[in-house]
């Protein structure tokens, strides 16, 4: 499956509802922000673990009493860096739709958005790389997991939450051995 069929089909399974009566935005505001302050902790995990930045705020942490898992993050450490990556980069791209979107100036710009985006696809390549899969397989792999969900091809709140997870578990682990 190439990108381009991929996104011609898959994104009418995406709801085309907000519930503001829901979850406020004001709420929304509050948990965004709220996931940015511990980003913040883990952008400094990844810069100092792989990139060898010394970051003070972390002291707070080191004196905690947990086992150390050096060896096995030592080996996995592709892995590591790519998923702590995705997650910096994506705390990147809620700090600006916070700056915009949440204080009424409109969307962020696009060429911030290809940026952040490019940061995001290059660390989400490596962790494909890294566990041996091609984003092929990955498009592949969704498309019939949310084919099997929304059989008509458009997001239906009642097939969403009455999902057979075992039907699409399967679906997914015939796509990938």
């Amino acid at each position: 499956m190439n990108y381009e069929n991929y996104n011609k089909v898959i994104h009418n399974t995406a709801s085309k509802d907000i519930h503001l009566d829901v979850v406020k935005a004001s709420t929304a505001r509050s948990v965004i922000q709220s996931r940015l302050e511990w980003a913040e902790d883990l952008d400094a995990v990844k810069k100092g673990m792989f990139y060898g930045k010394h970051q003070p705020g972390l002291t707070n942490y080191q004196n905690l009493r947990i086992p150390e898992a050096a060896p096995v993050v030592e080996s996995n450490k592709y892995l590591v860096h790519s998923i702590l990556g995705i997650d910096s980069e994506s705390a990147e791209l809620l700090e600006m739709l916070l700056n915009t979107v949440f204080e009424g100036k409109g969307q962020p710009a696009k060429d911030k958005i290809i940026d952040e985006a490019g940061d995001l696809f290059w660390y989400f390549t490596m962790l494909l790389k890294t566990v041996g899969v091609s984003l092929e397989e990955v498009m592949e792999r969704n498309y019939k997991k949310l084919s099997a969900r929304f059989p008509d091809g458009t997001f239906a709140l009642d097939q969403w939450e009455g999902r057979d997870k075992t039907k699409e578990m399967k679906i997914m682990t015939d796509t990938i051995g």
